[in-house]
Protein backbone atom coordinates (compact mmCIF):
# COMPACT_ATOMS: atom_id res chain seq x y z
CA UNK A 1 0.00 0.00 0.00
CA UNK A 2 3.08 2.35 0.77
CA UNK A 3 4.41 1.78 -3.06
CA UNK A 4 1.08 3.35 -4.19
CA UNK A 5 1.79 6.68 -2.19
CA UNK A 6 5.15 6.74 -3.41
CA UNK A 7 4.11 6.25 -7.03
CA UNK A 8 1.62 9.13 -6.68
CA UNK A 9 4.84 11.30 -5.44
CA UNK A 10 7.11 10.26 -8.26
CA UNK A 11 4.14 10.92 -10.87
CA UNK A 12 3.79 14.47 -8.91
CA UNK A 13 7.83 15.32 -9.37
CA UNK A 14 8.46 13.52 -12.65
CA UNK A 15 5.26 13.95 -14.75
CA UNK A 16 7.66 13.32 -17.87
CA UNK A 17 8.36 10.00 -16.24
CA UNK A 18 4.41 8.94 -15.57
CA UNK A 19 3.21 7.88 -18.89
CA UNK A 20 6.12 5.57 -20.00
CA UNK A 21 6.36 4.10 -16.69
CA UNK A 22 2.10 3.88 -17.01
CA UNK A 23 2.62 2.34 -20.82
CA UNK A 24 5.08 -0.30 -19.78
CA UNK A 25 2.79 -1.38 -16.81
CA UNK A 26 -0.24 -1.15 -19.49
CA UNK A 27 1.69 -3.37 -21.89
CA UNK A 28 2.37 -5.84 -19.20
Amino acid sequence: MTSGANSSEGFSDKPEFSPPLLVLVLSS
